[in-house]
C-alpha cells in the first residue's frame, strides 16, 4: 500500500547524496536516524522486552514509589490468530494499578447477555485501548460508557466493553474479534490502531509471561519490529552499563541532539515495508467483513501524535479510504513535543487519565459522526467539539525522508548501524535463521563478515542473500573461522538504498521459551560486519 502522498510524489523518499566509497565510513551522530523509545516491562520477566508503546522518547525516570509492580499473566489462545491472551477471571497489578479479567480474558467486568434494546460498543486494539497504568474506569472505553449513558439516560441501555489486550498486533485483534463476536454481538467495534501493530506477534510462555516467538513464523526465524533498533541499544546498553562507555555516549548524543522519528519499518517501498502495510489492508478488510456479516458497524481510531504520526496515519487513512471503513484519529488531541510531559503518565509513556478522557471526547464525536450510537445519544452538532483531521502532507514527507536514512555499514559489535535492522541480530551480534537490515550509499555488492559458530563437515553452515525483495543468492558454505562473503547487488540498486535479508542454512540454537521471555534469541551464526562494497 502507499500512501496519498507517495502516489503523487512516491514521498521523495529519496536515498542522500551519494558518499564517495573511498571517504572514510564514518557520520557524526546528529546525521544518523533516530527513534529513541523506551523499554517498559509489561509483565515480570519482560526486562529485555519492549512493552506497547505510544510515543518513543527515552525515559531515564523510573516509577515512583507503588507503581512499580507488574505481575499479569498470559496464556496461549485456541484460537491461532489470538495466539495469547490475558488468563481470565484472575487479578493483576500493572503499574501497581489491580485489575481483574472477566470470562474472555478483558480487563472490564463480566458481559452481561445481549437483550433487546441494549446498545453494545466493543472496543479492540493493544495496550492503548487496555489502559496501561489507569483504573478500569479511566480507559476512554469506560469513560465513554459513562458519557453515552448520561446522554442515554433510561431510554437505551448502553454497554462498552473494553477488549484491549496488552502488547497485541493487528492480527491478534482481528483473531480475537472473530472467535467472540458470535458471543457479544456487538451493534458497533471500534478498532484503535498504534503504530506497533504491525509487529510480529508475541506468545505467552507456561510460565505466563510474554515471548519474542510468534508461533505462525519458523521457531528460530527473527522478530521483525518497528522498535528493533531503539531496543537493541537500550538493552545492550544496560547489559554493559552506562558508566561511560563508547555506546552510552553515542546513545546519549543521539538523545540530546536528534527528534524522535517514525520507524522506518513503516515508511518507503522496501519490500518488508510493503508486506506490512499489505497485510494491515488484508486484517482490516477482514475485521470489516466480520463486522458487516454479523450486522455490526466497524470503524478504525488511530493512535497518534502531531509532528511524528502523520506519515503511519496518511497510510492508515489511505487504506482505509480503499476499504470504505471510517476513520478518525487522536491527532488533533496530542503533539508530540508536548505529550510525554501533558498527556503521559511521566514515568511510562502510555495514557494518563487526562489523555483518556480526550480520546473518549474524540470518540463519542467521531461515533455521533458517523451515527453509530443511538440517535439518544446524539448531541445537537452545534454542541459537538470540533476536531481538525487535516494531514500536513509536507511534513509527512519530510518526517518519512527522516525516517529513511540508513547505515553504509553495520558492526554489531561496536552498536555500529544498528538503527538500520528490522530484526534478527541479538546483544553478541549473532543472527537468528534470517536478519532484515537497510543499508544506504552505492556499490555493486553486498560484504559480509560472519563466522560458523555450530559449522561442520556432517552439518555445514550456509548463508545466502535477499535483496530488495529478490530471489535469495546462491548459498555461501561459513567456516567455523572468521570469513568473509560477498553477494552481489543488482545493478538496479548499485546506486540505491537497499533492503537485505540475510539467510542462514545449517544448524541452529533454539533458547528455551523461559529463556526468551528474559530476551533470548535463537542463532545460528555470528555477524561481525555487513557493509556496501564496490568490486572492480
Amino acid at each position: 500500500m502507499r500512501t496519498e502522498v507517495a502516489k503523487r510524489k512516491k514521498a521523495k523518499i529519496e536515498e542522500p547524496p551519494l558518499v564517495d566509497p573511498e571517504q572514510p565510513k564514518r557520520q557524526s551522530a546528529h546525521h544518523r536516524p533516530l527513534f529513541v523509545m523506551v523499554t517498559v516491562a509489561a509483565v515480570i520477566g519482560l526486562a529485555l522486552l519492549p512493552a506497547e508503546l505510544v510515543a518513543r522518547r527515552f525515559l531515564p525516570e523510573e516509577p515512583p514509589p507503588g507503581k512499580q509492580e507488574n505481575n499479569f499473566r498470559c496464556q496461549p489462545s485456541a484460537d491461532p490468530d489470538t495466539t495469547f491472551q490475558l488468563i481470565p477471571n484472575a487479578t493483576f497489578l500493572t503499574y501497581g494499578v489491580r485489575f481483574t479479567t472477566n470470562e474472555y480474558g478483558f480487563r472490564d467486568i463480566p458481559v452481561q447477555p445481549k437483550r433487546a434494546g441494549m446498545f453494545r460498543l466493543v472496543c479492540v486494539g493493544d495496550s492503548v485501548t487496555y489502559g496501561t497504568g489507569v483504573s478500569n474506569e479511566q480507559t476512554f472505553p469506560n469513560v465513554l460508557e459513562s458519557k453515552l449513558r448520561h446522554r442515554a439516560g433510561n431510554a437505551v441501555q448502553i454497554d462498552v466493553i473494553n477488549a484491549g489486550v496488552s502488547a497485541y498486533n493487528i492480527r491478534n485483534v482481528r483473531g480475537q474479534l472473530q472467535t467472540t463476536i458470535d458471543a457479544l454481538k456487538p451493534d458497533t467495534v471500534v478498532y484503535t490502531f498504534v503504530e506497533n501493530d504491525l509487529d510480529d506477534s508475541l506468545s505467552a510462555t507456561s510460565e505466563g509471561l510474554l515471548q519474542e516467538y510468534d508461533p505462525q513464523k519458523p521457531i528460530d526465524s527473527a522478530a521483525i519490529k518497528g522498535s528493533f533498533a531503539p531496543a537493541w541499544i537500550i538493552q545492550r546498553e544496560a547489559r554493559q552499563g552506562s558508566g561511560g562507555s563508547a555506546l552510552g555516549r553515542l546513545f546519549s548524543n543521539w538523545f540530546n541532539r536528534l527528534p524522535d522519528i517514525v520507524p522506518p519499518l513503516l515508511v518507503g517501498d522496501h519490500p518488508e515495508t510493503v508486506r506490512r502495510w499489505e497485510w494491515t489492508a488484508r486484517e482490516l478488510a477482514a475485521m470489516r467483513d466480520l463486522c458487516r456479516s454479523h450486522g455490526a458497524r466497524f470503524l478504525v481510531y488511530a493512535f497518534g501524535t502531531r509532528n511524528h504520526s502523520e506519515p503511519v496515519n496518511l497510510k492508515v487513512r489511505e487504506i482505509c479510504r480503499s476499504l470504505e471503513i471510517p476513520e478518525a484519529s487522536t491527532l488533533p488531541l496530542f503533539d508530540h513535543r508536548t505529550y510525554m510531559k501533558v498527556h503521559s503518565l511521566g514515568y511510562d509513556p502510555h495514557c494518563n487519565p487526562a489523555a483518556h478522557v480526550l480520546m473518549a471526547d474524540r470518540l463519542q464525536t467521531f461515533l455521533e459522526e458517523q451515527r453509530a450510537i443511538p440517535d439518544v445519544c446524539q448531541r445537537p452538532p452545534q454542541d459537538r467539539p470540533r476536531y481538525d483531521e487535516t494531514l500536513d502532507e509536507d511534513l509527512a514527507e519530510r518526517l518519512a525522508q527522516e525516517s529513511y536514512h540508513a547505515p553504509r555499514e553495520i558492526v554489531p559489535a561496536e552498536g555500529e548501524g544498528m538503527l538500520g535492522v528490522l530484526g534478527g541480530i541479538d546483544l553478541e551480534g549473532r543472527m537468528a535463521r534470517n536478519c532484515i537490515f537497510r543499508l544506504s550509499g552505492s556499490g555493486n555488492a553486498l560484504e559480509v563478515d560472519v563466522t560458523g559458530l555450530f559449522a561442520t563437515p556432517s552439518a555445514p553452515q550456509t548463508l545466502s542473500a535477499r535483496i530488495e525483495g529478490g530471489e535469495p543468492s546462491a548459498a555461501v558454505n561459513v567456516p567455523a573461522a572468521p570469513t568473509r562473503v560477498t553477494f552481489p547487488v543488482p545493478q538496479e540498486f548499485w546506486n540505491r538504498q537497499i533492503e537485505v535479508e540475510l539467510i542462514a542454512g545449517g544448524p541452529s540454537h533454539i533458547p528455551p521459551p523461559e529463556q526468551r521471555a528474559r530476551g533470548a534469541a535463537p542463532y545460528t551464526l555470528a555477524l561481525h560486519r555487513v557493509a556496501r562494497t564496490t568490486i572492480r
